[in-house]
């Protein structure tokens, strides 16, 4: 997926969704806020900011041609116009709503969004979300035993080989998990480690990005994935120094989400967090 098409895509589902949210599990689902609306930074108990509208932008003069002269000598040439850029996420990421829990509906949220749907503390995906062409990462010659989505098996595959031929070991740990099985990993890591705690380490169920079935959370190889795992589309959703301030969760070198190799090297030359990425994307949208 292009940043292009990304970038469309995020910007179709603001602006169908009107910059609402849904605090209630069974209201009508709902888009994400404006993102150039300011939140604050620290936690609090429950959601309280209110998105903006989103800022609607003036459409920009069209060239100007020179008149005709009566001599019958060539008319001026029109002025050129700048050639349209695309948004670009800058260095400055856009306000992110605070590490609240929150029930609100994602957006987008559709199974070919898989790349760019926001998934956090805040936003879920509906309980119902269970992603198509589910395979075993037995077929990209890696075990463990667990699903993805097939769509993923390709660049998994030249991950595995490439980690292979520098001499590192990688497994699986944990891939594609349901709505249910979500609830019960996160009823037992709560139980036993304590609400805090265990809410750092473990997502609710809808916030996980496991539910998508493009995440993985590795065993072994983790420096080797640091510094490669982007050049086969996975980028580290947690990482560290970032983790939990920004990313709402505990740092996590095992756990990456499979976005594509484009945008995967988009989101490393930027520096920023995946949250933060698509966040800052949508508000440079908005703002021409």
């Amino acid at each position: 997926m292009n940043a292009t098409r990304v970038a469309t895509t995020i910007l179709a589902a603001l602006v169908l969704a009107g910059g609402c949210v849904a605090a209630d599990p069974g209201a009508s689902p709902t888009g994400l806020p404006d993102p150039s609306a300011g939140a604050s930074a620290a936690p609090s108990a429950a959601p309280t900011a209110t998105p903006s509208p989103a800022a609607t932008q003036s459409p920009a003069p069209p060239p100007t041609v020179a008149p005709p002269t009566p001599q019958p000598t060539p008319t001026a040439k029109p002025t050129s116009t700048a050639k349209p850029t695309a948004a670009k996420p800058t260095a400055t990421p856009a306000p992110l709503p605070s590490c609240f829990f929150g029930n609100r509906m994602t957006a987008p949220r559709g199974y070919d969004d898989w790349a760019v749907t926001l998934v956090d503390k805040v936003y879920r995906l509906p309980a119902r979300y269970a992603p198509p062409n589910l395979v075993s990462t037995r077929r990209a010659g890696i075990g463990g035993g667990w699903k993805v989505r097939a769509l993923v098996i390709p660049d998994l595959r030249a991950l595995k080989r490439a980690a292979t031929k520098a001499g590192v070991s990688v497994y699986v740990m944990t891939a594609y998990r349901s709505y249910a099985t979500q609830a019960a990993w996160y009823r037992s890591s709560t139980r036993s480690l304590g609400l805090r705690r265990g809410s750092l380490l473990t997502a609710r169920a809808g916030h996980s990005e496991h539910q998508l079935g493009t995440t993985i959370d590795f065993g072994g190889g983790w420096r080797w994935l640091a510094r490669n795992a982007w050049r086969y589309g996975f980028v580290m959703s947690y990482p560290k120094g970032k983790s939990p301030s920004v990313t709402c969760m505990q740092f996590e070198p095992w756990h990456y989400r499979y976005v594509g190799r484009d945008l995967a090297a988009a989101i490393h030359a930027s520096h920023l967090t995946s949250r933060e990425y698509l966040w800052n994307l949508a508000a440079a949208l908005l703002a021409g």
